[in-house]
């Protein structure tokens, strides 16, 4: 029951009540009270009869978090706040609809049932919008108006409700009213700047912004109605599961900063905390894609492994960081590409050493090369010796000279027809200059022992000496199994000696082992290189 309070009455208060009544009977629906009866008491003053709501007002729940009634209502008290926030705009939507506009909405005019009911109350300040009063004075709570109603009915609109319905909110997000000050002066002059206010940490920054946003000195600037200031709290109900990962993943982030920050962090650490803050703004985005706290999160989380990877010189993983980042940053995509072109260099650098040692380059037309030029220098001996394997004596020096002489000019031809394919890397190149070198070393020897000419046995052991220092030498500079050449040609000068008729014989048979052995060799390492895929281990 509702009727006016004293025993006298100027008339504008009953007038007041009479207007609810209108207002609240013409506004059937379920968060509005309903109106049973208007009539007139024993006293002869109006009597507005509604339908009896046990609960508690909205305000009383803002203020007292130990209230009662909050036992029947959920442990979520941010939910709970906006759920009824929610059923105001409800009722608020249906009176726009209705052409009314509510005027004085606030916690304490919103009544909490004890089953969840929530009922818009006290409409004696609503008006119509197509029949604007005459206002005199303030009307409304000055600690919650909004700045246009200090300018009269004639400012108001369906906008003037959002900054209400923005002022209630914040409200039940700070336990204070949107305006504060020690008079109506300071509370109406709040009123007219209506400036935006800076929102503690706990407060949810969506949230903080929407109640900026309605409460805007600019009515333009606001929601544009109750219904887009509802879907606003709706989308943040959405987005709560969202922002409290965004939050979890935040704090790791704090931590992984602290922990990068020292000397020496433990990288097993460092990964584990990396990986849960990925994950963490992962999943916020993917429950809200729009998430800017996460998306933010997540750009600062990758950034910063990324920059200490570059650091390292973990380029790959860098380079994959830098793929995941949602706005890679310029800075940091030049700093990769520079390390990849270096890297890249490096590599071909590394290819290219790689390629001058491998033994598998040109294989085949080197067993050419030795073996034709081994066969052909035996067969020139051979015919020196006219055809006899066994010679005792003194060649002259014209059979000395041409015995060599004429396989190291068909060793020149060949090199010069297969160059393209011989002389394909610097371990090929540097073989055959060795053999060349050696070659053309032996032949100035022989010509220089030709007058007066030495025995042949003689002429030949030392050869195969010099042979011998060749392959030490090769062993030092080009290639170790070069040294297993050595005893051979050792063994040869020493057979050469002891059967001083078959030198020449021992010369072309130890060579031929020499080369034998060589060929085997080189053919190991390619084969041992072709399943590793790196170079030869003697190059």
């Amino acid at each position: 029951l509702k009727s006016i309070l004293g025993e006298e009455d100027d008339g504008a208060n009953a007038a007041a009540l009479m207007q609810e009544a209108l207002f609240t009977g013409l506004l059937e629906h379920p968060n509005i009270v309903p109106v049973h009866q208007l009539g007139r008491s024993a006293d002869d003053k109006p009597l507005l009869v509604m339908k009896r709501v046990e609960g508690v007002s909205w305000e009383a729940l803002i203020k007292d978090p130990a209230h009662a009634h909050w036992k029947t209502l959920g442990e979520d008290r941010l939910k709970e706040h906006l759920t009824i926030l929610s059923a105001v705009c409800n009722a608020v939507e249906f009176a726009h609809a209705r052409g009314v506009l509510h005027r004085d909405i606030k916690p304490a005019n919103v009544m909490v049932g004890a089953f969840g009911e929530v009922y818009l109350l006290d409409w004696g300040l609503a008006m119509r919008l197509d029949k604007r009063p005459e206002q005199v004075g303030i009307v409304g709570t000055p600690c919650q108006m909004a700045p246009e109603m200090l300018d009269g009915a004639k400012a108001v609109d369906e906008r003037t409700d959002v900054y209400l319905l923005g002022a209630a909110l914040h409200s039940a997000l700070t336990g204070a009213h949107r305006h504060t000050g020690n008079s109506l002066r300071s509370l109406c002059y709040a009123a007219y700047k209506s400036e935006p206010v800076d929102y503690p940490p706990d407060v949810p920054e969506e949230l903080a912004t929407l109640c900026n946003r309605a409460t805007h000195v600019d009515p333009a600037q606001r929601p544009a109605s109750a219904a887009e200031f509802r879907l606003a709290l709706e989308r943040y109900l959405e987005h709560r599961s969202s922002n409290a990962l965004a939050r979890e993943a935040s704090a790791g982030l704090a931590s992984l900063r602290a922990l990068l920050a020292e000397d020496a962090p433990d990288r097993a650490r460092v990964a584990g905390l990396f990986a849960e803050c990925r994950f963490g703004f992962a999943q916020a985005l993917r429950a809200w894609p729009q998430n800017p706290v996460a998306r933010e999160g997540l750009q600062a989380c990758l950034t910063l492994v990324l920059e200490r990877e570059l650091a390292q010189g973990n380029l790959s993983l860098a380079e994959a960081l830098l793929a995941d980042l949602p706005q890679p940053a310029p800075e940091l995509e030049a700093r990769v590409a520079a390390q990849r072109q270096a890297a890249d260099a490096q590599a071909a650098l590394l290819r290219e050493r790689a390629r001058q040692g491998d033994w598998r380059q040109g294989a085949a037309w080197r067993l050419v090369f030795f073996v034709g030029f081994i066969g052909f220098w035996v067969a020139v001996w051979l015919w020196t010796n006219g055809w006899q394997v066994r010679y005792e004596g003194t060649h002259s020096p014209e059979r000395l000279a041409g015995s060599l002489g004429l396989p190291l000019l068909v060793l020149c031809v060949l090199v010069f027809l297969g160059r393209r394919q011989l002389l394909t890397n610097e371990v090929n190149a540097r073989l055959v200059g060795g053999v060349l070198i050696t070659g053309f070393a032996l032949f100035a020897q022989r010509l220089a022992n030709c007058v007066p000419a030495p025995p042949t046995a003689s002429l030949i052991s030392s050869e195969i000496l010099f042979c011998a220092l060749g392959s030490a030498l090769g062993g030092l500079t080009l290639a170790r199994w070069l040294w297993l050449q050595v005893p051979i040609w050792l063994v040869g000068a020493f057979a050469a000696r002891l059967l001083p008729a078959y030198a020449g014989l021992c010369f072309a048979s130890f060579g031929l082992l020499a080369l034998a052995v060589g060929a085997w060799q080189l053919y190991t390492s390619a084969m041992a290189a072709g399943e590793s895929g790196e170079a030869p281990a003697g190059s």
